[in-house]
């Protein structure tokens, strides 16, 4: 007997103990998902992601940091009773989103897909879930009529949200629950496979629910990010010093004016933020913004600023145009 658990503890697994576990007509690999498909939280954000941008512009964005420097920057989760580490993960946080909207630029297509499962609708008013020999006719009519729910890459799917378009296809590590149907680019049979893939270092992680074993992969380029998050916050640092920025919204909304003591070195240029009338509303009675898509497109542009210089001059979106100019 098979017991359908709501969510089961997760571990760290090695490839042979996932196929173990498996039904046989079940696979995980690459495959394309249309963006309509996903639950990428698109035109909606949460005030978590738009905390951490103005956070990062309200006080990181003046620092250099080494965040390789472990006296400096702890790992381990001491930081949720600290302030100071908790601002520190909120700038690195900003950095990599900005690190891979710079990949996502050039790609099309995240380096680390999101990891993405099968979930079928289950018959209304069953609350236990048991089934015997697989036979799971009772609870499930259509193995077909479901959803795809992240595994993992929850962050990274709020990120594709900003750029893809329904239509768009949507590189996933897909796991097709049941059997249900789907095309593969790439299925891993074997250890070497998530090796060729993910690189060597990667771990592969399951779940015991849904009477199988869901896996997610935690890729190599993760023991990467403090380093790779120090130098963007380099380079942000550096292209905020050197670049001004104008816009038809109040700078100071999300802290992207520097105070008159910032000591900036000769400006270069300067990037103009336009917004597009309908998400500058303003409330008469508060004075405050009344278009809730403004702070979503807000967290896109900033993360696209610092990347807008005289070599990638101009970017556009449905609702504003960032535009570079030399001086």
């Amino acid at each position: 007997m098979i017991y359908f658990g709501k969510l089961s503890r997760k571990h760290r697994s090695h490839p042979n103990v996932f196929f173990d576990l498996i039904r046989k007509n079940e696979k995980f690999g690459i495959a394309k998902i249309k963006a309509k498909h996903l639950p990428l939280s698109k035109n909606k954000i949460s005030i978590n992601e738009v905390e951490a941008v103005r956070e990062f512009f309200r006080s990181g964005v003046y620092h250099e940091i080494d965040y390789t420097d472990r006296d400096f920057y702890l790992k381990g989760q001491e930081w949720r009773t600290d302030d100071e580490q908790r601002k520190l993960r909120t700038w690195k946080y900003f950095c990599k989103r900005v690190w891979m909207t710079e990949d996502f630029l050039k790609t099309g297509k995240l380096k680390h897909p999101i990891c993405v499962y099968w979930v079928p609708k289950v018959n209304t008013g069953i609350s236990d879930l048991h089934i015997i020999d697989d036979d799971f006719s009772p609870y499930i009519d259509d193995i077909e009529n479901g959803e795809w729910r992240v595994s993992n890459g929850f962050g990274r799917a709020v990120f594709l949200g900003f750029h893809m378009k329904d239509e768009d296809e949507v590189t996933v590590a897909a796991f097709n629950t049941f059997g249900k149907s789907l095309e593969y680019e790439k299925v891993f049979l074997k250890d070497e496979d998530f090796i060729e893939y993910f690189e060597e270092g990667n771990l592969l992680n399951i779940t015991l629910n849904w009477g199988t074993a869901i896996p997610y992969v935690n890729a190599s380029l993760a023991n990467k990010v403090n380093e790779i998050s120090t130098d963007y916050h380099r380079r942000i640092h550096q292209w905020f010093k050197s670049t001004e920025i104008k816009s038809n919204v109040k700078l100071s909304y999300f802290n992207l004016q520097p105070p008159n003591s910032f000591q900036r070195r000769k400006i270069k240029g300067s990037v103009e933020l336009k917004f597009t009338d309908s998400l500058l509303h303003i409330d008469k009675e508060t004075g405050k913004y009344k278009n809730p898509m403004l702070d979503y497109k807000l967290v896109k542009a900033c993360q696209l600023l610092p990347l807008i210089d005289k070599n990638n001059s101009f970017y556009q979106d449905d609702d504003f145009t960032i535009k570079y100019t030399p001086y």
